[in-house]
């Protein structure tokens, strides 16, 4: 239909196409733009990668070919230009649960061997067991192993979704997101939302923050910047819940914060305020 969109590989001078459905077909819904971004992805940030470093294995999201209204649920693709071969990667729900497709993508290994993704559909029988079968969560995906929810290790998660509530790791070691959702050790909020990281299989608290707002942005100056490692992470906030860990009065404007797990699992006192200067951001 007029109006979607493909994706082309233009290494070899000649434009071939890429994103095509198991089988080889062109999805006659074509595929879903990246938020915000576009294809891409950006050196030295949190970006989600698309293509994988030698640009053999390529990801995208489509409706396939629920034409001519396209409004089925867009199911996330993995493209291997060496065996010229398409995988779906999100699945059949499981149980009675509904096929709500993969809400938004989020990061891959830099040779395609495994994929985060968000989604409100249930997978595995362990994100079922919280008794909602809608709530958001992150999900993995890895070759040879199949699919995996990372946030059921807490019940009810309920991953806040939208262009910018997840950044993970380029190595994968660190998933942060935000929740409305009072979770593992962390205080009881104060009507915000809470921002997390998820690693080694454990939830860890970082901060509140103010429910009109997102920690994380869709590009490095907004927030939501970490290090390849995933140990350092950079947000932003006006909670002055912050001020006594900072050591600052944000005076309810957005600030930069510096978060750093410091290799020992500190939690909340490896919270600091990272920027000499206090930057207003003018939205």
């Amino acid at each position: 239909p007029a109006g979607t969109s493909d994706i082309f590989d233009l290494g070899g001078g000649v434009p071939q196409t890429v994103s095509l459905l198991p089988g080889g077909g062109v999805p006659q819904c074509g595929v879903v733009p990246a938020e915000g971004v576009g294809f891409v992805s950006r050196p030295g940030s949190a970006v989600e990668r698309w293509v994988s470093s030698d640009g053999s294995r390529v990801f995208f999201l489509s409706s396939g070919n629920d034409a001519p209204g396209c409004a089925a649920p867009p199911q996330l693709y993995r493209r291997d230009r060496g065996t010229e071969t398409t995988i779906q990667i999100s699945a059949p729900p499981t149980g009675a649960g509904s096929d709500l497709g993969v809400e938004r993508f989020l990061q891959a290994a830099t040779d395609g061997s495994w994929v985060y993704f968000r989604t409100a559909t249930s997978y595995v029988a362990a994100d079922d067991a919280d008794g909602n079968s809608t709530a958001t969560d992150i999900y993995k995906w890895t070759e040879g192993a199949g699919l995996s929810c990372v946030t059921c290790v807490v019940p009810d998660a309920e991953v806040m979704s939208g262009a910018t509530r997840s950044a993970i790791s380029r190595d994968g070691s660190h998933v942060y997101f935000e929740s409305s959702r009072r979770l593992a050790d962390a205080p009881p909020l104060a009507g915000g939302i809470g921002l997390y990281v998820l690693r080694r299989g454990a939830v860890h608290f970082i901060a509140e923050l103010d429910l009109s707002d997102s920690a994380i942005g869709s590009s490095p100056f907004l927030g939501g910047d970490l290090t390849p490692d995933g140990r350092v992470f950079i947000f932003r906030s006006a909670v002055s819940d912050l001020n006594a860990l900072s050591g600052s009065d944000n005076g309810g404007f957005d600030q930069y914060y510096r978060y750093d797990d410091g290799g020992d699992h500190r939690g909340r006192n490896a919270l600091h305020g990272a920027i000499a200067t206090a930057l207003l951001l003018l939205i």
